[in-house]
């Protein structure tokens, strides 16, 4: 995800918002959130897990999603449009 963020041959324009839909963030990925977020980018993250998370990414909203995408799956499965993801799938 970071080097998408800061590919140099294909870089954000001036101002532009950065919105991420992820359930984890690395150390990596909360440089760039940061670095991204420092230079004038408006940076939200939307946070798919109820897992704890241990990086702090300081100024940067987070909007806690997890409950949602649970509710937005089990719609899924029912549907039959997708399935729960078995071990055996990994």
């Amino acid at each position: 995800m970071s080097r998408a963020l800061e590919d140099p041959t294909n870089p954000l324009p001036p101002g532009a918002t950065v919105v991420l839909i992820t359930a984890h963030v690395t150390e990596r990925t909360q440089a760039t959130l940061l670095r991204l977020h420092s230079a004038g980018h408006r940076v939200h993250v939307l946070k798919t897990s109820d897992r704890e998370w241990t990086r702090d990414l300081g100024p940067i909203p987070i909007t806690e999603m997890a409950a949602t995408m649970e509710v937005l799956e089990e719609e899924a499965y029912a549907a039959g449009m997708a399935r729960p993801l078995r071990v055996s799938d990994l």
